[in-house]
């Protein structure tokens, strides 16, 4: 059986980032902060392969898994979004993958690495030969909470306003 190249890209190049997520596990051991956002990436890596499907994707998460991950204002302002769209059957702010900082994403290498105190950067490579190569980056930026290390914000190359920020803003009209 052949793959064609559609196929590749949807199916394969994602895996290969699953793949590479789980071996950094054991290199950020000694980085909570990194740790926990690596736990993030590898737990919704599956989003690179299935954005419309039947599995709910981390927006649609409920709220103790929110706070897994995220502060509880974050945690709020996700949820705030989910409920927004269950009102008005329509996309409200929120119209891209959060994690991957696109509507389509495509990712065959994911690396990430503490840049400072409280930013842990996720380095999103594209497959060589893919339309846009250039690799783009997500920046989280990370608190101590009483219940460990949680993403208060994501940062997106290439976007002047953050994840917070696009979640608080007014509607669109």
């Amino acid at each position: 059986m052949t793959l064609s190249r559609g196929l590749f890209r949807r199916w394969a190049l994602p895996l290969v980032a699953l793949v590479s997520l789980i071996g950094v596990t054991r290199a950020h051991e000694s980085d909570p902060r990194a740790a926990h956002v690596t736990a993030l990436y590898q737990r919704y890596a599956w989003e690179l392969l299935i954005l419309n499907g039947p599995i709910r994707p981390l927006a649609a998460q409920g709220r103790q898994e929110l706070e897994r991950w995220f502060t509880r204002e974050l945690a709020d302002a996700i949820a705030a979004d989910r409920h927004c769209v269950e009102l008005r059957h329509e996309i409200c702010r929120l119209d891209f993958a959060m994690l991957w900082g696109s509507q389509d994403p495509n990712v065959a290498e994911v690396q990430v690495r503490s840049l400072a105190p409280t930013t842990v950067r996720v380095l999103l490579k594209a497959p060589s030969g893919s339309a846009s190569p250039q690799p783009s980056h997500v920046d989280a930026r990370v608190v101590q909470t009483v219940k460990g290390w949680r993403i208060a914000d994501l940062a997106y190359s290439g976007s002047d306003a953050s994840l917070h920020q696009k979640l608080t803003a007014p509607l669109p009209r």
